[in-house]
């Protein structure tokens, strides 16, 4: 599943990058582990920093379609975003040089949309309930526990 979360970032992201000269992106997990980069090396304390940014803007807003953004400058931040329903997954490019950051949050927005509808069946949703058992009787359960009593 690794590799094809890589592909499809990959594919959903290069092209933001490659128009935008000094955008890389990276892909994490919600706890800082750096799985893919595009265009950039960004190292574990930066990783760490945008996924503590993250958690407390997602408490704040409770919106995980939302777009995390700083800038420290008009030419130079970064935007973060969640790539999945359960915020597992992080998105985030840090520009330098950007003539209009906007358009360049327009591409990551709809990098973030395109993902999404290529990954519907690869990140499995977490209200999906699936039973061991379809029907299985009081009897039957009875059955698989009895001689485990204390």
């Amino acid at each position: 599943m690794l590799d094809r979360l890589k592909e499809l970032f990959f594919s959903s992201f290069s092209p933001v990058a490659a128009t935008k000269q000094g955008a890389g992106m990276t892909l994490m997990t919600h706890d800082a582990h750096v799985i893919h980069q595009i265009e950039t090396q960004a190292d574990s304390s930066e990783a760490a920093l945008i996924s503590g940014l993250w958690q407390a803007s997602s408490q704040l807003t409770k919106n995980k379609n939302s777009i995390l953004d700083f800038a420290g400058s008009s030419t130079e931040g970064f935007y973060a975003g969640c790539l999945d329903e359960e915020g597992k997954y992080l998105v985030y490019t840090k520009y330098v040089n950007q003539k209009n950051p906007a358009h360049l949050k327009f591409l990551f927005k709809k990098a973030i949309h395109d993902f999404r509808e290529g990954s519907l069946k690869l990140i499995p949703r977490a209200n999906k309930v699936d039973f061991l058992f379809d029907e299985i009787s009081d009897d039957e359960i009875d059955q698989m526990f009895q001689g485990l009593e204390v």
